[in-house]
This record gives structure tokens, C-alpha cells and sequence, in this order.
């Protein structure tokens, strides 16, 4: 990856080198050294934020790029913003020229060998970034560094004596490992861990993604909360009643429809603030004795008519049946007001009249005297009333 630096270059300063754009055609040596100066202990490696002191030891003579390079193979890498502090001044050796690079480079010269004192280090305090920021266009996307190994390097441009000219950058560096924003400790395989609003489990020192909570995550376990404290729900119309609790998960607090409960049924019905127990569906229909009940929007019966005795008969729609199931009587009439005396109607287990035509008559007592036969429809007779 490359990543370059711009900076005003005097068309007169022929003698100092291009700023490094990344690790193409260079050369790696070690020599870089660090500790942790602030930040919190771990033998896995350094965190994210912390403070290191760094020395590069370099055995050339030439000039020191002042910010470090931060490598890791398959991530974002950049220079990092901390400056190394090496405090020889670029004045002494190019005057004011050197004004505009002062900031950025420093001057290495181990063994003194152009009369300005030993300088063999590149030295200071650095902090490990949380992120680096990545041009997306006219904007800037902060991308995380995470957990894993980074190389950390200084690059150096070494100064031929004979020339005075710079040759290629090379670079100087460790290898370190960061701990990131995804770096965790697996005491127990398989703890799971809240990161904001999301649940995480701990696998191989690495937090690995399960799900996002619509809620919140709950620090006691590392799960997702199941509702808002205080929130009501029924997981299913024939469950029982729940409440969301302090840490927003569900308890129970109504049993609905078990252990022969009044009101068997869980759902939010019209007018309800919360979902609640209630005694039906809407529309659905009962018989209690002769009446019939329909249910409201509300989740509750109320008797929409009462039925002959004996002939609100449950069913899926119930309803007012025209008999009581088992009962007989003789027709006396047709539908045109004509005299029969010979039709037995018996009531099904519908409720509803089967009209059978008597062998010789239909007898006061309502049974056939004679061997019956039955007819296609009793519609054609009259129905009596049965005192």
C-alpha cells in the first residue's frame, strides 16, 4: 500500500529527498526498538492508544523520516500522526532552505563524520492509532486498526559522501502486535461479550460478531436484551402475558390460558395500550345455554341473541339452529297451507328438520305409524311449534 505525503518542494533544494510514498522497492532492516511508556500491560501485545517510547538504530549516515509507518498485510496502513523527537536542527546543515523539511526529517550522523556531534538514533514517544483516516472521496472514513502484527518501521535515505546525493529509502523496523477495539481475552471459550450495541463472542482473542441488538446489549451475559423495561408482550395468542424487567428481559405475569384461566388468550386488541389476556378472538362466535355470543374488538363475549331452548348449538360458527338435535314432531302442513297427515320431521345433529314421510300417518305421540321414508327436503312442509 502506499501512502504519500505532500509537502512545498524549492526547485533549488536538489540535495534532499523525495518524502516516502510506502514499502515498494525498499529495502528492511532491523533496528527498531520499542516500550510501553502509558497504557495498560498485556503480554499479548500493546493496545490501541498507548504511549511507546521508540529508538531506531541507525549506522548510516543520511536523514530520518520523522513519522512512523504503520504495516500490517491485509489492513489499512499509513504513517502514523506521533513525530519522533530527535532534536538535531536541518538549519545547520542547509540553512533556510531546510526551514520547510525541519518538521518532517532529521539529520543522522553516527559517527560525526561531517563535524556536527554523533547523531546515531531516531528517538521519541509514539501512541498506536485507534484508526487511521482514509480518503472516501471529498470525505475522510475512519477505518480501525485492529487486533494483530504490524510491522513499525522509520524510513532513512542515506547520503552518499562522495556525491552528496540521496539514494532510495530504506526502511528500519520491528515487528509489534496490536491489540484493537476486537481484542479479547479468552479466559473461557466461548464468552460472549457486549461491544455497544452488539453481542460478540470471545474466540481466540478476537471478538467475533453474532448479532445486533435491537435493544441493547446486556452486560451481565454479553446477550441481546429481548425489550425496553416495562414493555408487554405475548409470544403467542395462546401464551402467557410478559414484561419486560430492569435489564430487559421478559417475565412472566399473567398465565392467560393455562390452569383454567377466565381469560385464555394473549394479544393486543383494540383500545389496548399493551397486549393483555383476554376471553376470545374477535368475530368468534359460543353458545352459553340459549344464548349466542360474539366477540367484540375488544377480546371479550357479549350475547348478540337468544335462541329457542335447546337450539343454540357450538360449533365453529355458532348459532341459533331452527331445532334441538334428536327431537320429532308430525308436520301439519305443507308449505301452501295444505293438510298433511302422514310427514314426521326429525331434528339432525345440525338442528336442522329431515322431513320423512310416514307408511300410513304421523301419529299425535310424533312418531310414524308405518314404515317411514325419507324425502329430499323438509322446506316444503310448515314447522309446527313444539310446546
Amino acid at each position: 500500500m502506499f501512502f504519500m505525503f505532500l509537502i512545498g518542494c524549492s526547485d533549488g533544494v536538489k540535495t534532499l529527498p523525495e518524502v516516502p510514498v510506502g514499502f515498494a522497492g525498499s529495502i528492511f532492516q532491523e533496528g527498531v526498538s520499542v516500550t510501553l511508556v502509558e497504557g495498560a500491560e498485556n503480554p499479548d501485545g500493546f493496545y490501541t492508544g498507548s504511549t511507546l517510547n521508540l529508538v531506531a538504530e541507525v549506522p548510516k549516515v543520511g536523514l530520518a523520516f520523522k513519522l512512523v509507518f504503520l504495516h500490517s498485510d491485509g489492513d489499512v496502513s499509513g504513517f502514523m500522526k506521533s513525530v519522533v523527537d530527535n532534536n538535531f536542527p536541518l538549519d545547520e546543515l542547509f540553512g533556510d532552505l531546510a526551514a520547510q523539511y525541519d518538521a518532517l526529517f532529521t539529520f543522522i550522523d553516527p559517527g560525526a563524520l561531517l563535524g556536527y556531534g554523533g547523531h546515531p538514533t531516531v528517538y521519541g514517544e509514539i501512541e498506536i492509532p485507534k484508526f487511521f483516516e482514509v480518503p472516501d472521496g471529498d470525505a475522510v472514513q475512519l477505518v480501525d486498526v485492529l487486533t494483530g502484527e504490524y510491522i513499525l518501521a522509520i524510513a532513512f535515505n542515506e547520503l552518499d559522501l562522495n556525491t552528496g546525493q540521496y539514494t532510495d529509502w530504506n526502511w528500519y523496523y520491528t515487528t509489534i502486535n496490536i491489540l484493537g477495539k476486537d481484542y479479547c481475552e479468552t479466559l473461557v471459550e466461548g464468552n460472549k461479550f457486549c461491544l455497544d450495541d452488539t453481542s460478540t463472542l470471545c474466540h481466540q482473542n478476537r471478538l467475533s460478531h453474532i448479532e445486533d441488538c435491537e435493544f441493547g446489549c446486556f452486560d451481565g451475559s454479553g446477550g441481546c436484551k429481548e425489550g425496553n423495561p416495562g414493555d408487554i408482550r405475548c409470544i403467542a395468542i395462546d401464551s402467557a402475558l410478559q414484561k419486560a424487567n430492569d435489564d430487559g428481559f421478559y417475565e412472566e405475569i399473567e398465565t392467560c390460558g393455562f390452569n383454567g384461566a377466565s381469560a385464555p388468550l394473549c394479544f393486543l386488541a383494540e383500545g389496548d395500550t399493551d397486549a393483555a389476556c383476554h376471553s376470545c378472538v374477535p368475530d368468534d362466535t359460543m353458545c352459553e345455554g340459549d344464548d349466542r355470543l360474539v366477540c367484540g374488538a375488544d377480546g371479550e363475549f357479549a350475547v348478540e341473541e337468544t335462541c329457542e331452548a335447546g337450539t343454540c348449538l357450538a360449533s365453529d360458527s355458532s348459532e341459533c339452529k331452527e331445532c334441538v338435535p334428536g327431537s320429532q314432531v308430525c308436520a301439519t302442513q305443507d308449505a301452501d297451507g295444505n293438510v298433511v297427515t302422514d310427514i314426521l320431521l326429525q331434528c339432525n345433529d345440525d338442528g336442522e328438520y329431515v322431513a320423512n314421510q310416514c307408511g300410513i300417518k304421523c301419529l299425535s305421540t310424533n312418531v310414524c305409524l308405518g314404515p317411514p321414508t325419507e324425502l329430499p327436503s323438509a322446506g316444503e312442509f310448515d314447522i309446527p311449534s313444539i310446546n
